[in-house]
């Protein structure tokens, strides 16, 4: 299910950044057991309601994680009205939220300060 169009950027990109904030969690554990090839990561779209599992390579998160813009979600989990589709890859998209949300992700992008 896609969000509401009419929903505003800055109102998805809080909804990304609490998946992202989820997905750094489970990355930290994954660091702390011994990081596999691929981890799975639940869907960072603007629906509040998605909980679609994703694989990603390790070192492909780690690219994602290095824009704080960038997020990671399941094929055609693309909100257009709040994001421009970056990267389509197997299994995943990348996808950069609008320049209104920016400030919004940057603020709450866990890495900040940390790496």
């Amino acid at each position: 299910m896609k969000p509401d169009e009419s929903e505003h950027p800055i109102q998805a990109a809080r909804k990304q950044a609490l998946f992202r904030e989820v997905n750094e969690q489970v990355w930290l554990l994954q660091r702390k057991w011994g990081t596999p090839v691929e981890v799975d990561f639940i869907c960072e779209c603007a629906d509040e309601t998605c909980s679609a599992a994703i694989q990603v390579a390790t070192a492909e998160y780690q690219r994602v994680r290095s824009n704080p813009r960038h997020f990671v979600v399941a094929p055609e989990h693309f909100f257009e009205a709040a994001e421009i589709l970056v990267e389509r890859g197997a299994g995943r998209w990348i996808v950069e939220v609008t320049e209104a949300a920016r400030p919004v992700v940057e603020a709450t992008d866990p890495r900040r300060g940390r790496e």
